[in-house]
């Protein structure tokens, strides 16, 4: 799983949330195999 974090107050959009959490599953699941968590923030 990919988690991020994204607030209305933040410089960035909620597409750039999404791919990020999608960024840290896929590295995740690279480094620990699909039953993984991967969690972060911005």
């Amino acid at each position: 799983m990919g988690v991020s974090h994204w607030s209305p107050d933040q410089d960035r959009d909620v597409e750039e949330a999404l791919n990020e959490a999608d960024r840290k599953m896929y590295e995740d699941k690279k480094e620990n195999g699909k039953e993984s968590i991967a969690k972060g923030g911005a």
